[in-house]
């Protein structure tokens, strides 16, 4: 469920959670002038739960999110040295294998 709201857009998000608020706030009302025997804990519950969510979605950085700094990256000397360290034991192999036969 928390997926779904990251991916919201700014607008369906502020929309969301001012419905899901004025929700909390007809629960609060309807406890208060005696119509339902419970409800102020859930409509505190949801104005609660609107603001975790919308601070984990705007204010708290993710960490299942990959920064450019934190991006594994290789510099080309590194690659290069990779890349013929392969060649030389794929013509070792091919060698053993002639040798083989």
């Amino acid at each position: 469920m928390e997926r779904w709201f990251y991916r919201l857009n700014t607008m369906n998000t502020v929309l969301l959670c001012v419905v899901v608020n004025i929700i909390g706030a007809a629960f609060i009302y309807m406890r208060l002038t005696g119509v339902i025997p419970i409800g102020a804990f859930v409509g505190i519950g949801t104005f609660i739960e609107t603001s975790i969510l919308l601070y984990k979605k705007y204010f708290k950085k993710r960490s299942n999110e990959i920064n450019d700094d934190q991006s594994p990256q290789i510099s080309d000397e590194v690659a290069e040295a990779m890349a013929n360290q392969i060649v030389r034991e794929a013509e070792q192999h091919r060698k053993e294998r002639e040798e083989e036969e």
